[in-house]
């Protein structure tokens, strides 16, 4: 069965970014074999985290950048507590291990905070917060 909630976020600062940059670099010396690879490594790595997409399935939540890059998924039964965070202590790296936990984002001020029974935190950033949290809670529901 597909996802029941599936979101799509994209950053626009990464996009915006990632041409200022290959500008630069073509700019600098296009007829370079290194400036060529370096920019080549640059469009790939921005094209796969540009964009984080959220999916809420019946048993598991499941998120992942751009084209299914660094996928990851959680059984729903792992969670303990969800609830909507300001970003604001997080860094601005698209996945690093912030303060509290694991942060996964490409842009926003709000996450969903997931507290596992283990005691781990995973943060995943997102422009509408409830709506993950709301379905995230609706199947918890159907679960028990």
């Amino acid at each position: 069965m597909g996802a029941l909630y599936r979101r799509t976020q994209f950053s626009g600062m990464m996009v915006s970014g990632l041409t200022a940059l290959l500008i630069t670099l073509w700019w600098a010396g296009c007829d370079s074999l290194p400036v060529l690879l370096l920019s080549t490594l640059v469009l790939l790595v921005g094209t796969m985290l540009s964009s984080l997409t959220i999916e809420v399935h019946p048993a598991f939540v499941r998120w992942y950048f751009g084209p299914r890059v660094w996928r990851r998924q959680l059984s729903l039964t792992e969670i303990d507590q969800v609830s909507v965070i300001a970003r604001s202590e997080d860094g601005r790296w698209p996945v690093h291990l912030g303060r509290s936990g694991w942060v996964y984002q490409v842009s926003g001020h709000y996450a969903v905070e997931l507290r596992l029974h283990c005691g781990k935190i995973i943060r995943l950033g997102t422009d509408n917060p409830d709506e993950v949290v709301e379905a995230i809670r609706r199947h918890q529901q159907n679960l028990s």
